[in-house]
């Protein structure tokens, strides 16, 4: 059986001069069964953020190989009308091959 995963890891820090690191506020994996899918709901999410920067991974011989992207963006909760801050998303595809086996018992 071969599906597809989208990791999402979502970072955020305060505007402003002494604000802190970003940090993780929320973690997400969502499962597609094709890539058209997954393109879609990236495109439906991440399709207005202007600012991206690609994710690398050291890969098995040494060389850096390109595994996602991060999209940053200001956010807002406007139902509480917050203060802004600055979010990244990091967003890394995966294909998932698992082989499936019935067991009776």
């Amino acid at each position: 059986m071969k599906y597809y995963e989208i990791i999402i890891n979502k970072t955020s820090k305060s505007m402003g001069k002494n604000s802190e690191p970003f940090r993780q506020f929320d973690n997400e994996v969502k499962k597609f069964m094709s890539l058209e899918d997954v393109k879609q709901f990236i495109n439906d999410e991440f399709g207005s953020v202007k600012t991206t920067y690609k994710i690398y991974r050291d890969g098995k011989d040494g060389e850096a190989v390109e595994v996602g992207k991060i999209y940053a963006y200001k956010n807002k909760d406007w139902s509480h009308d917050t203060e802004s801050w600055y979010q990244q998303d990091w967003v890394e595809v995966r294909e998932v091959n698992k082989e499936v086996k019935t067991i009776l018992v």
